[in-house]
């Protein structure tokens, strides 16, 4: 029977070890794609070697069982069977778990929810900026569902390059002949004759330098596939939240910047 026990119980009942191996196994399952499945080989001399049984691989030297099984006893993991060795499997609930984990210590989904939310639902922005609007809002979508495949992983990057896209060309206006997809330079030109001051126009100029390391990494979050096949998949989850909360904050500045100040 699943364990209806609040998660600051199981957050303090959980071995340090443990819990650092729980949030790793959530990270790789949530980057992973296909039977994700966690196969505990025991040894006889002592110590184990746990392995998700997915793309990207992974592998933990000297696993603790008992970790494991306080897990599947807390409902943060689903045992099966795996030809002769146990497996488990991240359930619903330990993904629940995981988010509020992330919470709690201060990572940014929370930031994200709270930045993304304002700024998609604000109806200032959405009038200012409808296209980008949009597109930030089917990619936290994406962010906050239980799917986390590559076709998904790869629609959650388009939309946040077609966000930046669309608020550049609102930003720039329509007057202005440039490519779509190169609008870090006169969104440079637009800031210097936007008549802030010099050190104002400093950080400005920054701040479109950040877009364009964002487009980049927005860029690799779209094209996942390729990137994996390359060998350099999702290191974790978290790099597609930096994505989303990155790109947000981008926005909001300029916005802020060009538009309202």
């Amino acid at each position: 029977m699943v364990s209806r026990i609040p998660y600051e119980t199981i957050r303090e009942r959980l071995s340090g070890q443990g819990l650092t191996l729980f949030r790793e196994m959530a990270e790789a399952h949530l980057a992973a794609t296909g039977e994700r499945t966690f196969l505990y080989l025991s040894h006889l001399g002592g110590g184990a070697l746990l392995i998700l049984s997915a793309k990207p691989r992974r592998d933990w030297q000297d696993v603790d069982g008992g970790d494991l099984r306080d897990m599947a006893n807390y409902g943060l993991l689903r045992q099966t069977s795996y030809g002769k060795s146990p497996g488990y499997q991240v359930t619903s609930e330990g993904k629940a778990f995981h988010r509020w984990l992330m919470a709690q210590e201060g990572l940014p989904v929370e930031q994200e929810e709270v930045s993304t939310v304002r700024l998609v639902e604000g109806g200032g922005f959405a009038r200012r900026h409808p296209g980008c609007s949009e597109h930030l809002a089917m990619a936290w979508e994406l962010l906050r569902s239980d799917r986390i495949d590559e076709q998904a992983v790869s629609a959650l990057g388009g939309h946040l390059r077609n966000a930046l896209f669309d608020l550049a060309a609102d930003l720039i206006g329509s007057g202005t002949a440039y490519a779509r997809e190169q609008p870090v330079e006169p969104l440079r030109r637009a800031i210097r004759g936007a008549g802030v001051s010099t050190r104002e126009q400093t950080v400005l100029e920054a701040l479109v330098d950040l877009l364009a390391a964002v487009l980049h990494l927005d860029q690799r979050v779209t094209h996942i596939r390729d990137e994996s096949d390359r060998g350099i998949p999702l290191r974790e989850w978290a790099e597609v939240r930096r994505a989303v909360h990155t790109t947000v904050f981008v926005c909001a500045e300029l916005d802020r910047a060009l538009t309202i100040g």
